[in-house]
């Protein structure tokens, strides 16, 4: 007997809601994907966790019905950029790829950096005007 414990995710989740344009709950939905995907798990919480990962999501037009208990959750639309940030990384070219790896600490010095050499070019201004203001006075 074979055990698969593959999960049920977003991306089923988003197919069959947009497809049925149906308003339900995560157990509802549960109970039906179930059916649907009898090859995967599917969990009442997990599908209710991803249900609200989509409804907050900038990529996605969800309907949310919040005068019932539980919730009821209907997907008018999903951009397949919400899918993006879980599949391959994306190619990107060496500066900003090393601009996203960067510490909080790195960043903050890298943006520091052009007042320290704007604050060393200006004392080193200083220093010569200083250096030869006094030569030339000394010579009147």
């Amino acid at each position: 007997m074979e055990i698969n414990h593959s999960r049920i995710t977003s991306y089923e989740i988003a197919d069959y809601m947009i497809r049925t344009k149906s308003l339900l709950s995560a157990k509802e939905l549960a109970a039906i994907l179930e059916k649907e995907y009898p090859h995967l798990d599917v969990d009442k919480r997990d599908v209710y966790l991803r249900l609200k990962a989509i409804a907050v999501s900038k990529y996605s037009s969800v309907l949310i019905d919040d005068s019932t208990r539980p919730r009821r959750f209907q997907i008018h639309s999903l951009n397949p950029e919400f899918f993006r940030r879980s599949r391959a990384p994306r190619r990107f070219d060496e500066k900003l790829q090393n601009e996203l790896y960067m510490t909080q600490d790195e960043k903050e010095r890298r943006e520091h950096q052009p007042w320290v050499v704007a604050r060393q070019l200006f004392n080193k201004v200083v220093r010569q005007h200083r250096h030869y203001g006094n030569a030339t006075s000394a010579r009147i």
